[in-house]
């Protein structure tokens, strides 16, 4: 097992950006209940968190998981 040093700077600005992102979701997700209704708000957050799951797994992944791997997270998913 290789061990890579990580700087306390990038761990913090990746923290900082995490906590942005979550609070810019958190105000888009206010302001869209208030606008179009907790249901239609919800089905949009739906529809762009599988967009943007696809294209990060079309990115970082070429092909399909195991059937194995399905598997384990089915039965953890359950």
């Amino acid at each position: 097992m290789t061990r890579h040093s990580v700087s306390p700077a990038l761990a913090f600005g990746v923290a900082a950006l995490g906590i942005g992102l979550f609070s810019v979701m958190d105000a888009v997700m206010k302001s869209l209940v208030l606008g179009i209704g907790v249901y239609n708000a919800l089905l949009w957050r739906q529809m762009a968190s599988v967009g943007l799951g696809a294209v990060a797994w079309k990115l970082g992944r070429s092909g399909r998981p195991s059937g194995r791997a399905l598997k384990l997270h089915l039965a953890r998913g359950w």
